[in-house]
């Protein structure tokens, strides 16, 4: 199946055929290897993260820095949920520091989207 999909710029076809095969492990590492689309990320991410938190940590912050970047109020709210996630893997971690930091980083780095910020000192973590 490999050589046929030569062609392809990442393995996204074969992560998502191992997640409906229900093989996510083999699903992580293609995904791993080659790359493959965010949305397969965010799938993957949902299936590790119980087993496996410290996997999805990286994943949802990009994907928190992802909707930021977007620039409208739906994004920012979809970011603090995101957010959200981090922090309870981050816990679970025994990282509290280290979340302290990345919302200080989140908070410097996008200081000029106002509506961000607001949000982001509403939580009470």
């Amino acid at each position: 199946l490999r050589s046929h999909l030569g062609f392809l710029h990442d393995r996204s076809i074969l992560v998502e055929i191992y997640l409906w095969e229900g093989v996510s492990d083999q699903a992580w590492q293609e995904a791993q290897a080659g790359g493959c689309a965010q949305r397969l990320w965010l799938e993957l991410a949902q299936h590790r993260q119980a087993d496996y938190p410290a996997d999805v940590l990286p994943i949802y912050q990009r994907e928190v820095e992802s909707l930021i970047q977007q620039t409208n109020n739906k994004a920012y709210a979809s970011a603090i949920e995101f957010l959200q996630n981090v922090h309870q893997l981050m816990v679970r971690l025994d990282q509290v520091a280290e979340f302290t930091a990345y919302c200080d980083h989140l908070h410097q780095t996008y200081r000029t989207k106002r509506n961000f910020i607001s949000l982001l000192k509403k939580q009470s973590w």
